[in-house]
């Protein structure tokens, strides 16, 4: 999920929400075009003095028009990427938490940097954030890949506007945050006993799979796209939208 100005938006790629191979345009094997997406969001519900730590699943059944801006990937600078944004039909409280049909109030999600920067050159540490076991049980919690920028994100690659990980990912990352990560200096935590890492970190864009073309199958590479492409879709209004 993702914050701003107000609104919550359903973050992915497009070949998730679209059923079509970004590359081909073509079906996936199934031949099935969604009319409705299912994602999950963390709850947690007070009884007494116990916490049940949770998810919930929400339904957006995509409308017409949605289901028309999936067909083809979005072009917010003149060109396909492979990114989708949602509008959700989901409000926003006074103190920043929200809720969806009767959810215990929540603050989730990611929201623009507002703070300087966390500068991303060829070579920097990176995580994706996925579901590569299939982790569907509980709080849905996500796993992270250690990866590192494998291109130089000032040099345009194939295709055009995407970057390349070096990344170990499988099946279930697709459409999973890829976040910068800096430690910035440790001490001890006399509170716990422990010595403690303080970082800083930054959502720098969006996976969207592996790069197994046949010249490429021998490397661990993934594409990742700006943070900007999504900004930029939701400013052209090129969301696709459904109610719950």
């Amino acid at each position: 999920m993702y914050r701003i100005d107000g609104s919550v938006y359903l973050v992915t790629a497009w070949h998730v929400v679209s059923g079509r191979n970004f590359f081909t345009r073509e079906l996936n094997p199934q031949g099935l075009i969604p009319k409705a997406l299912r994602f999950f969001v963390p709850s947690f519900r007070q009884e007494g003095e116990a916490l049940t730590v949770g998810s919930e699943g929400i339904v957006l059944e995509l409308k017409e028009d949605g289901q028309d801006i999936l067909k083809s990937p979005p072009e917010p600078f003149g060109f396909p990427v492979d990114v989708a944004v949602g509008k959700l039909p989901i409000e926003i409280n006074k103190d920043g938490t929200f809720t969806s049909k009767g959810l215990n109030k929540f603050e989730w999600g990611f929201r623009p940097r507002t703070e300087k920067p966390i500068q991303s050159m060829i070579g920097a540490d990176v995580f994706v954030l996925g579901y590569p076991l299939m982790t569907y049980e509980g709080m849905r919690t996500p796993l992270w890949k250690r990866g590192a920028i494998a291109s130089e994100p000032c040099f345009e690659i194939s295709p055009r506007g995407a970057f390349l990980i070096d990344v170990n990912s499988a099946g279930g990352m697709s459409g999973g945050p890829i976040i910068r990560r800096i430690s910035a200096f440790a001490a001890e935590n006399k509170d716990n006993g422990v010595i403690q890492e303080y970082y800083d970190e930054s959502l720098i864009g969006i996976y969207s799979g592996r790069a197994l073309s046949i010249s490429e199958s021998s490397f661990v590479l993934g594409y990742g796209w700006p943070i900007d492409m999504v900004h930029k879709i939701i400013m052209n209004n090129q969301c696709f939208s459904g109610k719950t």
